[in-house]
């Protein structure tokens, strides 16, 4: 699964590296966003909930974050959408949002 690519968004406009999931026995490749933002591929989630039988049932501990590509946004399963925020409070609603704030620095 290591490659280009982040195995969570898709994305090949940061460097990837491969690190263990936090939902189960699976390493996958992030990028930096991603990576921060707690993300995990959706199927990976969906697969999570199925297996827990429901939302109800998965620890209210588990980030259960995923990037949705038709909204260029990274959404929580029990909270919805979840804004890409700098130490200093700067917000960002889509990860594009966010690399073309840096890209401009």
């Amino acid at each position: 699964m290591a490659g280009k690519y982040c195995d969570v968004c898709g994305k090949d406009d940061l460097p990837t590296g491969v690190r263990s999931s936090a939902l189960g026995p699976m390493s996958f490749a992030f990028c930096d966003i991603c990576l921060v933002m707690g993300a995990e591929p959706n199927y990976w989630v969906e697969a999570l909930i199925e297996c827990c039988d429901g939302l109800k049932n998965v620890n209210t501990k588990m980030l259960l974050t995923y990037y949705d590509r038709e909204t260029d946004s990274y959404i929580d399963k029990r909270e919805g959408n979840i804004p890409i925020i700098l130490k200093d409070g700067t917000e960002f609603k889509t990860r594009s949002e966010f690399i073309n704030k840096m890209e401009n620095k």
